[in-house]
């Protein structure tokens, strides 16, 4: 029996990819012929992947073709018209609006995802969000037998050693608000920056803001960033970019962190929750969209951007170690519900076995 999976695009560290990655590994552990499909491989990931265009997956009726939706792209057609049992597991488009302002090319992409993901709806068997936020919206569109599948995440990965450079220049005494994922408008950055500003005037100047991911995903979102610390009077050294990292420079930042801080909103799962909760980071974030499910009732979640009153809560983990401790211990928590088991059960549950 063949369970293949198809992706638009294999990104190394992309955490949609690394999960499809993942489950293949546990399906062919399970004695599944698996591959994964991809347009676009990244020369790192070259080995985990067929290119989609040269090698299209030949499927039989008993067989299950696993659609993972996060972007229009021809594989959904190709996934309509296979005479497997066919099934997807949705990641989320972010809305149209965020990007208006900023690219109408990805105005255009968003369009048609949410498009293609209403068209398939009749042709799935079996659905499943990454989250219980997405789970949802696959039920209002009315996709049949709908479950949650989380994000795979290797949390081994993140138990490597930190980089050493990394560790000693953030580790100065300085108090770092942390802020992972790529520079885009949906994030909201502008609101932590806000929110470190507000920190930095009435509790203390001795702090640092770190944006870690990528930057040129809407550069125009990018300069605003940049043109709005300017207007606050906020220097390079309080707020830097630093672009994509590799493993053990991220693993330095959270390690080095002193609080991970969410104004997004809007998120299909959110990794850097999960990420912050293996490597022991304290998590301040707007309540809103998945953030709640992928949460529960672990780190310190906002209903209200209210920017002092959030600058009192982060100055508060850390002048109280207690309470930082009884943050964190809800995190380790919260975190056993996507340890490896819980996500094959999970698996299992979504391919009927």
């Amino acid at each position: 029996m063949k369970i293949h999976q198809l992706v638009p695009a294999l990104h190394q560290g992309d955490a949609i990819g690394d999960s499809a990655i993942l489950i293949r590994n546990y399906l062919r552990a399970r004695g599944y012929d698996s591959n994964i499909y991809a347009y676009d491989i990244d020369e790192g990931v070259a080995d985990e992947a067929l290119p989609f265009r040269r090698n299209q997956p030949e499927m039989d009726l008993q067989d299950i073709l696993i659609l993972h939706f996060a972007l229009p792209s021809g594989m959904t057609d190709f996934l309509k018209q296979s005479k497997s049992k066919k099934a997807i597991i949705y990641h989320n488009v972010t809305p149209a609006y965020y990007w208006l302002p900023y690219d109408k090319s990805l105005v255009h992409l968003a369009v048609a995802g949410r498009k293609q993901l209403r068209e398939l709806a009749g042709h799935v068997d079996i659905a499943a969000g990454d989250s219980e936020y997405n789970r949802q919206e696959l039920e209002q569109l009315q996709y049949r037998s709908t479950c949650v599948v989380p994000i795979f995440v290797d949390q081994s990965r993140y138990r490597i050693a930190p980089s050493p450079f990394i560790t000693e220049t953030v580790q100065d005494g300085l108090y770092n608000f942390l802020c992972v994922g790529r520079i885009a408008p949906n994030k909201k950055l502008e609101d932590v920056i806000r929110l470190y500003f507000f920190y930095k005037r009435f509790y203390s100047p001795l702090a640092r803001l770190i944006f870690t991911g990528k930057t040129s995903v809407v550069p125009a979102y990018y300069g605003a960033l940049k043109e709005l610390t300017m207007r606050y009077g906020l220097m390079p050294e309080d707020v830097i970019f630093t672009g994509h990292v590799d493993w053990s420079e991220l693993v330095a930042y959270y390690q080095s962190a002193h609080a991970l801080i969410s104004m997004s909103e809007h998120e299909g799962f959110c990794v850097p929750l999960i990420e912050a909760m293996i490597c022991n980071t304290p998590i301040l974030a707007y309540r809103c969209s998945a953030i709640p499910y992928t949460l529960a009732s672990s780190g310190i979640q906002f209903e209200k951007k209210d920017y002092p009153e959030v600058a009192g809560i982060a100055n508060r983990l850390r002048e109280d170690p207690h309470f930082r401790e009884s943050v964190l211990a809800g995190q380790r928590r919260q975190l056993q519900c996507y340890s490896e088991e819980q996500i094959k059960k999970s698996l299992d549950h979504f391919l009927g076995y």
